[in-house]
């Protein structure tokens, strides 16, 4: 998605952005809801389903669910 709401550089008014020991970076708190471009924020999704031999699909749905963007339930 594009838009005046994706413009690089764009303030972005805080609830709580927090930096980790590790210089890590997070949003919000648990349970907080999060939306990117302009989107209405929702809880984090979860991500239901087989990936059978699906290497790649395996692959995306770890790195998002180590981003904390979704929570992988899939078999």
């Amino acid at each position: 998605m594009s838009g005046p709401d994706c413009e690089p550089g764009k303030k972005i008014n805080t609830k709580e952005i927090n930096a980790t020991d590790d210089d890590g970076l997070m949003l919000g708190a648990d349970g907080d809801k999060l939306g990117f471009c302009g989107e209405t924020p929702i809880d984090k999704p979860e991500v239901t389903g087989s990936t059978g031999d699906n290497e790649a699909l395996a692959s995306l749905l770890t790195a998002l669910q180590s981003l904390g963007l979704i929570t992988d339930s899939t078999t």
